[in-house]
């Protein structure tokens, strides 16, 4: 099991989390997955803006936990906003036994 919850774990209801994604077009899930792996180098608008492949596969990890976790709902068609971008996730992405 990843750490991703360690470090900023989602509350749908927590305001600066809900402001910093919906003004950038971006699921809370993702949102929290950028904090997540953030650091005083790379901030979550740099990994927001121009994500490296890596960054991009961890903050789809921490997604997938935070589903599977039930700490944000899944969504309809599996995507997952990021701007103009979108994670997207097959159900057993994210189901139970995967890992």
């Amino acid at each position: 099991m990843s750490n991703y919850r360690t470090m900023r774990s989602i509350r749908q209801d927590d305001p600066v989390l809900a402001y910093w994604a919906a003004s950038r077009e971006t699921h809370v899930a993702v949102a929290a997955g950028i904090f997540a792996i953030a650091t005083s180098e790379r901030t979550p608008e740099k990994i927001w803006q121009e994500p490296t492949a890596a960054e991009w596969d961890h903050v789809t990890m921490a997604v997938e936990q935070y589903i599977r976790d039930g700490e944000a709902p899944a969504s309809d068609d599996g995507r997952y906003q990021w701007g103009e971008e979108a994670i997207t996730l097959q159900e057993n992405d994210y189901s139970e036994g995967r890992w």
